[in-house]
């Protein structure tokens, strides 16, 4: 039996540090290919993400979190399991559904299944192929489900890989169909909304489908410094007959590992909006946001 408890920390949007219990869960092996769990823990996509394509949640969360298609974690139960000598793995959970920083609300459930294929020689060329299902109902009648694909290459110091997630909510009458990640400027969509008119806003309950995809890249120069790439693109309304609204994110930055277990990291990050004009003005409010990160992780 193994116990994890893992704690984290982030700046609110008030400037304060604030710290917090991120995973906290029971793990018991009942053989080597079968290991079930309980208590906040990470969406199985999350850890597939972590513990094989982006290696450097210090540096940003995977794009499924960074866009808020769904929480990093969340409390429930799973089963993880293996076969063919590890090459397939499969993980099936059920969660609250409201993510690990808001409590339960309601009665239903989150549920979840992934499934992959491990390829290649594990001291060569090598690699990994993974999808996975979520299912949601809430007391409002809103349905929420993901559909996850990703995979990761690994050629000499080299990783590069990548995930989609093709995510569907069922929002309401009256509603302008744009599934907000809050990232965008303030007033954004309120703009958009003005822009295109009442013709778009929603005449019955519709089923609204979002997401998009990232591409990550981690490179080793030294056994003590990688670099690291990504770029991203979201798009909160798939539809043709909402163009010209997704974003994209690109960054690049270095890691530095430190003595003790301390990492450094440093990264440029660009953010491009398709939509360039919101009022029809022939000016450009919408103009690229550059800015630069430091980042630090210090095990204790």
């Amino acid at each position: 039996m193994r116990i994890q408890l893992t704690l984290d920390s982030n700046q609110d949007d008030d400037g304060y540090l604030r710290g917090f219990i991120k995973y906290a869960f029971m793990e018991y092996t009942f053989v080597p290919e079968a290991k079930v769990s309980v208590g906040l823990m990470p969406y199985p996509w999350a850890a597939y993400i972590y513990n094989n394509v982006w290696p450097y949640l210090m540096m940003e969360r995977g794009f499924f979190s960074y866009w808020n298609v769904y929480s990093t974690a969340d409390f429930g139960a799973s089963f993880l399991g293996s076969a063919l000598n590890d090459h397939v793995f499969y993980q099936s959970a059920v969660f609250n559904g409201e993510g690990f920083k808001t409590p339960e609300t309601e009665k239903h459930k989150e549920y979840v299944a992934l499934a992959g294929v491990k390829l290649g020689n594990p001291d060569s060329v090598n690699g990994s192929l993974a999808g996975q299902y979520s299912y949601q109902s809430a007391d409002e009648g809103v349905i929420k489900s993901v559909a996850s694909g990703g995979g990761v290459l690994n050629i000499w110091k080299v990783k590069l890989g990548g995930e989609y997630q093709y995510a569907t909510k069922t929002m309401h009458e009256g509603n302008f169909p744009e599934v907000d990640p809050k990232k965008y400027p303030e007033g954004f969509f309120a703009a958009l909304k003005a822009k295109e008119g009442a013709s778009k806003l929603l005449s019955e309950d519709q089923d609204v489908h979002y997401g998009g995809y990232a591409g990550y890249l981690v490179v080793s120069l030294h056994e003590k410094l990688d670099l690291v790439g990504r770029y991203d693109f979201y798009d909160p309304n798939f539809s043709s007959k909402y163009k010209n609204d997704g974003v994209s994110m690109w960054m690049s930055g270095l890691v530095f590992k430190l003595p003790a277990g301390v990492q450094a990291g440093i990264d440029y990050r660009e953010y491009d909006f398709q939509a360039k004009n919101l009022d029809d003005d022939h000016n450009r409010e919408m103009v690229p946001e550059r800015v630069i990160y430091s980042h630090w992780k210090i095990p204790f």
